[in-house]
């Protein structure tokens, strides 16, 4: 889900897909959309992605610090 706001300050929400490709999020869209325009204009967003646990980015780096004990099998 993108979340954005327009001039007059309504917030628009929207189901999107993203990708995930070394360490930025991109979100599929046209130049000359309502989104793009939106976006443009105020970058400020929030971007909520649900899915299973088997998600990784597409560019993996190696774990810089300790794995997160709750994941350990």
């Amino acid at each position: 889900m993108l979340a954005t706001v327009t001039a007059a300050g309504e917030p628009r929400c929207a189901p999107v897909g993203a990708l995930f490709v070394r360490g930025r999020w991109y979100v599929p869209t046209t130049a000359g959309s309502s989104r793009a325009r939106t976006l443009a204009a105020r970058p400020a967003l929030s971007l909520s992605l649900a899915g299973d646990d088997s998600f990784a980015p597409a560019d993996p780096a190696p774990a810089a610090g300790p794995t997160d004990p709750a994941r350990r099998s």
